[in-house]
């Protein structure tokens, strides 16, 4: 059966088609970890990022226990909040924190907290969403806008080096409308319709998923910063001598 999920993850018949094309590992690369560096994974989960950062980079773990540990069996190196690292300020080279901000009350002391604990020249790379629905309730607290985040980064002494939009607007109003539709037809499976359940996923989802990702093309760079499903952004650490 979970082959069969993971199978299904991977085409349009998962109403999440369109927000399952990001590769966050794609993001970590342009952060560049070398071997000899440390690598902070903020919200880690079951720590999939291991495996695919490059040979003899330090990797270390970090969740938070009401979420990581109970909801999704995280094993981190330390267990601990992203509002209140425990580690000493300037030790790591690459922070990660992949859809972590929105869960947490104050966000900017995280970015501050992983702004102290960055080496100089040391980088930062976050994925926030955007037009997505609530999830891990009730630590789902806000979503952010680019330029909460670039106040976020300021704050914490922090440049923002790289900065792009997940999905077009198209894409991202095809992802909640699949949403909303597949609540709709886990609900009628609550009720036995289960014709509700072939209807609305296994005829309409894919018919939207389509039609939304060619929509996008069609309409290329217009609207995209519109109404995107997430932001990833790659903030720097300035080295010393970049003050001079």
């Amino acid at each position: 059966m979970k082959r069969l999920s993971n199978l299904i993850r991977k085409t349009p018949l998962h109403p999440q088609w369109l927000a399952l094309q990001a590769n966050d590992f794609a993001i970590v690369e342009q952060a560049t970890p070398r071997p000899g560096e440390r690598l902070l994974d903020i919200g880690s989960g079951r720590g999939g990022l291991e495996g695919a950062i490059p040979d003899g980079v330090e990797y270390l773990s970090l969740d938070y226990p009401a979420i990581g540990a109970e909801r999704y069996g995280a094993r981190p190196s330390v267990f601990g909040s992203a509002e209140r690292l425990p580690l000493r300020d300037g030790t790591i080279d690459v922070a990660v924190c992949f859809e972590v901000l929105e869960h947490l009350q104050r966000p900017q002391d995280a970015v501050s907290e992983i702004g102290r604990i960055l080496r100089r020249g040391g980088r930062a790379v976050f994925s926030v969403p955007f037009a997505y629905p609530l999830h891990d309730a009730p630590y789902d607290f806000q979503r952010l806008t680019r330029y909460q985040l670039g106040c976020f980064a300021e704050q914490a002494g922090l440049r923002i080096d790289w900065l792009q939009e997940r999905g077009h607007a198209i894409e991202s109003a095809a992802l909640l409308f699949n949403l909303a539709i597949a609540r709709s037809a886990l609900n009628g499976v609550r009720r036995r319709r289960i014709a509700a359940l072939f209807v609305l996923l296994v005829i309409l989802s894919p018919i939207i998923n389509i039609s939304g990702w060619m929509l996008a093309r069609l309409a290329g760079a217009c609207g995209k910063d519109f109404l995107p499903t997430a932001y990833e952004v790659i903030m720097v650490k300035e080295d010393a001598g970049s003050f001079l």
